[in-house]
């Protein structure tokens, strides 16, 4: 018996999204040196992600045992969710300081 899982394919980035990264990261930390303190103190990070109106299946959720002879089983394309809305959240070293919803099809001004 074997355990398979549909095959996930990440994004990948560009050179110069690469490079940007690498950029950024460095004045991060030389900033850091300069006064580690005051660093921590002041710096805010943040994401987004996408919140669906249900959670879909994920891969591994969707493995299924087969025998070796047996077929690999396949997954069809799920249906759009209901919903969806952005998520921003904006944190610091106490904790979420902002946090904020899009919906699909919206914009901010």
């Amino acid at each position: 018996m074997r355990k398979l899982c549909s095959k996930w394919v990440p994004r990948e980035l560009t050179i110069d999204q690469k490079q940007q990264r690498i950029d950024d990261s460095e004045q991060c930390l030389e900033l850091f040196n300069c006064n580690k303190p005051e660093f921590l103190r002041r710096y805010v990070t943040m994401d987004e992600t996408w919140l669906h109106h249900f959670t879909p299946e994920s891969n591994r959720q969707s493995a299924e045992w087969t025998a070796r002879d047996e077929v690999t089983p396949k997954r069809g394309k799920t249906q759009k969710s209901a919903g969806k809305v952005m998520a921003s959240v904006f944190w610091d070293a106490h904790g979420i300081i902002f946090f904020d919803y899009l919906k699909k099809g919206t914009k901010e001004d």
